[in-house]
């Protein structure tokens, strides 16, 4: 684990509000800029930065496991939008890495936590589902679940009993 990676990880341990991000570049992707809240911090930038990394260094699993852990801490603190942006990019980028099991897995959780935060089906929600159910190869298995939990979220949150009509 890089220095930086540690530093990080005391500063999220210890639930700083405050942190430094000069010695480290961060970098923002489309996704993020159109998608992210005004709220969206350097911190959860630089999380997400991170993750990527290790996707793109191979280390799927790794990127996968650790994701579900940051995440876990947004969501015991109700920061549903921090929880969602990191849950939808880390996804997206397994997905796109063709790691379906690891991006449907966190697609699955990013639907759970719609549930937990009582979201409705809006253009935005459906929308961050939409693209990652693109993402999937038309032969994953964690799909059908996938699509079944967005059907039974939009379902008790939407205005359609059977589920939003889109998804």
């Amino acid at each position: 684990m890089s220095r930086a990676d540690k530093e990080e990880t005391s500063r999220s341990n210890q639930a700083l509000v405050h942190q430094s991000t000069a010695s480290e570049p961060v970098v923002q992707t489309p996704s993020q800029s159109s998608s992210a809240s005004p709220k969206m911090s350097s911190k959860i930038e630089k999380i997400i930065t991170r993750l990527q990394s290790k996707i793109t260094e191979g280390q799927f699993y790794e990127a996968q496991q650790q994701t579900r852990v940051v995440a876990a801490r947004y969501i015991k603190a109700k920061d549903w939008p921090a929880a969602i942006d990191i849950l939808y990019n880390v996804a997206s980028s397994l997905l796109k890495a063709e790691q379906g099991g690891s991006g449907g897995d966190l697609s699955i959780f990013l639907v759970d936590v719609y549930k937990q935060a009582e979201l409705v089906p809006d253009a935005a929600n459906k929308g961050k589902l939409l693209t990652l159910l693109r993402l999937f190869d038309a032969e994953e298995p964690t799909r059908k679940k996938f699509i079944n939990e967005m059907i039974g979220w939009s379902a008790k949150f939407g205005s359609y009993p059977a589920g939003e009509p889109e998804l």
